[in-house]
């Protein structure tokens, strides 16, 4: 959300850069700063070993490696 306000010009945000990602390709955001912090932790998408994904997780899978970005 704190994105899509930062786009509707309401104030900044501090994002993800994976997160950011297709607002700042698509000039809709821009950086304020060079500077980039480290993440200490990490996210898994997971899923039960004995089966392939279904339909739509694998359309949440491609979204999220894209930069997840409500626009994509």
């Amino acid at each position: 959300m704190s994105l899509a306000a930062a786009e509707a010009g309401l104030g900044v945000a501090l994002a993800r850069s994976a997160l950011a990602a297709g607002a700042l390709k698509a000039r809709r955001l821009r950086r304020l700063f060079q500077t980039a912090l480290p993440a200490a932790e990490s996210f898994w998408l997971l899923r039960p070993a004995d089966r392939p994904p279904s339909p739509a997780a694998e359309r949440v899978r491609i979204w999220l490696l894209n930069g997840a970005s409500p626009h994509n």
